[in-house]
């Protein structure tokens, strides 16, 4: 039986702090950007209290606790999308790609870090080594999921692009710390395994995302308040959902590691009696 309190709080124990500035950095950038590209000021929407249910990203994104989060790709605005490059569709084309490339890297750089302080063997030579080798495979999967959503946003077809993400989303809902800790395999097998650790461990998933949820919804009053002071304010939201998405992605990393582990086990054990 996993404590997904023990498990938090060993988390806290790792020396992960400084990778808060990397959603920091990322979404403090889109905000800011947005505003100037733009010029309309992002105000929230958030209520002072919030439940929220289920995961946030890795790395964290201000959009878990902040509702209608900029994007600096499009403006959805009183219901009207607009482009940053609408009269130039290749550039826009061009700009996403590249926009792509660089957050699968990220990414990539970001789980292996987290992989590399689970185990305290902090080597950073060596994460941009085992980031670029998997970063490939962080391309592809972003390129899938963002392609189907901006495709959606200028057709306004988010709705039915929601109605199918959502599902899919919570069946791989493993997949980026799949790419990150399972042994080398194609990005089909990634997903068949990722699938496999939440078929195998249903509910104990759900009480994660309930878990992660019950943590942000805590924060929320406070990210109310920030959210009402201005650009500094959400900037100051920002931080807390960097630092604790951090640490929330690292508690996802542990007990993913720990499934699968015993899911490998099974399987050896099967083996062995066949």
């Amino acid at each position: 039986m996993i404590s997904l309190t023990e498990v938090f709080n060993k988390s806290l124990k790792k020396n992960i702090l400084i990778l808060a500035l990397i959603p920091f950095i990322q979404n403090t950038t889109h905000l800011l950007l947005y505003q100037w590209i733009y010029d309309i000021p992002y105000i929230p929407t958030s209520n002072l209290f919030t439940i929220k249910l289920g995961w946030i990203s890795a790395p964290p994104e201000a959009s878990y606790l902040y509702e209608q989060f900029p994007s600096i790709f499009y403006n959805n605005h009183n219901g009207h999308v607009q482009t940053i490059f609408q009269l130039d569709i290749a550039l826009t084309i061009g700009i996403i790609l590249l926009s792509i490339l660089i957050t699968s890297f990220i990414r990539s750089f970001y789980l292996c870090y987290l992989r590399a302080a689970n185990i305290d063997n902090i080597n950073l030579p060596k994460i941009f080594d085992e980031a670029y080798s998997r970063w490939f495979k962080f391309f592809l999967l972003e390129l899938i999921i963002m392609s189907g959503f901006y495709i959606s946003a200028l057709t306004e077809a988010l709705g039915l692009y929601l109605f199918v993400y959502i599902p899919l989303a919570f069946a791989f809902c493993y997949i980026h710390y799949g790419l990150v800790l399972d042994r080398p395999m194609s990005l089909k097998d990634h997903l068949g395994s990722a699938y496999t650790v939440l078929k195998n461990n249903f509910m104990l998933t759900i009480k994660l995302g309930l878990f992660i949820g019950l943590l942000f919804s805590l924060t929320t009053p406070i990210i109310y308040i920030l959210g009402h002071m201005d650009t500094i304010g959400i900037i100051g939201g920002i931080i807390i959902i960097s630092i604790l998405g951090v640490y929330a992605n690292m508690t996802v990393l542990k007990v993913y590691d720990k499934l699968r582990k015993e899911s490998d086990q099974e399987s050896v054990h099967i083996d062995i009696r066949v």
